[in-house]
């Protein structure tokens, strides 16, 4: 079996080099992309067509950090330190596609690299310290030195600002500091979007995993309009894996109903041996997250209902929130796209255990080609107390 650590998004160094950059162009209305730290004019147009801009016009306070330069992208190596005595310090980020209801993705990063700017409170050399976006707790951030914290949020909008802010754990805990700080448009068609407006709750700890051999590389911008990062947890460097020319892949019907998926996200399917097994250890216990599995029936032999057929199981057990069993040829016929989503529980130990097992009768194993989950959390409306606390914060 499989395991995905809990930590593979949070503390990962994200691979510098996309190889879906041919497809540069404008980026999409809405981007906001933030280097913390930097002077006010400053700007930084990348590779893949988004337009990086400085942190200064949308935050007070903190102090600039210069990171040594060991790290490939540019944005990343400054940061913005918030030492002073304050409760928190906030982001209050705003552009035309930021309005009452819009939904949005939040990513930071945050690199204190190989000579922080402060020695850790900690004994274990981790420097701790909490992120807050409009009333809700979004993360507890844990990096050490030379390490790698990364987190995105699913949130929509209360107003005509976001507020991310930033906080020590304690009074006397270690000071809060960012590189970087980006937001995304959603589409409103979105089922995650529309699932954060049903239940009320926004999403945190948001994971894209693109089931893929080891050299593929970081899905992202443009081929994902959305901007998620998919990233090859590389399961099985040797396979074995369901193959399709990026060709073909491009001339793949896309449904609303799938989230729109990047088309590359389908170009390679993981192949069960007949079934699919892996595990989330260290989540919260006896909790519900949120899934959303991402199929394409890529193998030419499997050309009929039928062939390909299997249930998806949550902890050993049958999860009855997705649609089950699976029959992609069925649902949506041969090189489309497919997703099924629903509810999946943690154990009392904090395991999230997924299989993917075929029926009796099917003449195929199972297959994937990606996974999304998703923590969701209570949305605590921003009250006018709040708008003022964050108010002030940003003037002095």
């Amino acid at each position: 079996m499989a395991s995905i650590p809990y930590f593979l998004f949070l503390k990962a160094i994200i691979p510098h080099l996309v190889i879906f950059a041919i497809y540069a162009r404008l980026q999409e209305e809405g981007f906001l992309s933030l280097g913390c730290g930097r002077a006010p004019e400053w700007t930084y147009p990348d590779a893949w067509g988004i337009q990086w801009v400085s942190d200064s016009g949308y935050v007070s306070g903190g102090t600039t950090y210069n990171l040594p330069n060991d790290d490939a992208y540019l944005p990343r190596r400054t940061m913005r330190l918030f030492q002073g005595n304050q409760s928190k310090y906030c982001y209050n980020l705003s552009n035309n596609a930021v309005r009452l209801g819009a939904a949005f993705l939040l990513r930071v990063y945050i690199r204190p690299g190989q000579t922080p700017p402060y020695t850790p409170k900690s004994a274990n050399g981790t420097m701790v310290f909490k992120l807050i976006v409009d009333a809700n707790e979004w993360s507890t951030v844990s990096v050490a030195v030379n390490e790698t914290y990364d987190n995105e949020a699913y949130v929509r909008s209360q107003g005509d600002f976001i507020s991310v802010c930033l906080a020590r754990s304690t009074p006397d805990g270690d000071a809060p500091f960012i590189n970087t700080l980006e937001l995304r448009p959603l589409p409103a068609s979105f089922s995650s979007v529309q699932r954060m407006s049903s239940t009320n709750t926004i999403l945190t700890e948001v994971q894209h995993y693109n089931m893929a051999p080891l050299e593929v590389s970081l899905i992202s911008y443009p081929p994902d309009i959305a901007d998620r990062y998919w990233r090859n947890i590389a399961l099985d460097d040797n396979g074995p894996f369901y193959k399709i020319n990026l060709s073909d892949i491009r001339n793949l019907t896309r449904p609303e109903d799938i989230d729109i998926a990047p088309s590359t996200l389908f170009q390679d399917s993981w192949k069960g041996s007949p079934y699919l097994s892996f595990y989330w250890t260290q989540l919260v216990p006896s909790f519900t997250f949120s899934m959303q599995f991402y199929f394409a029936e890529i193998d030419p032999q499997v050309n009929s209902t039928g062939a390909r057929v299997f249930n998806i199981f949550i902890n050993g057990l049958q999860e009855t929130s997705f649609v089950g069993p699976v029959d992609v040829f069925a649902a949506v016929g041969a090189n489309t796209p497919y997703m099924v989503s629903g509810g999946a529980d943690s154990d009392q130990s904090g395991t999230l255990s997924v299989n993917l097992t075929p029926s009796v009768q099917s003449l195929f194993p199972s297959f994937l080609a990606g996974i999304e989950k998703f923590t969701p959390t209570r949305l605590e409306p921003l009250t006018s107390s709040h708008i003022g606390d964050i108010s002030v914060l940003y003037s002095t």
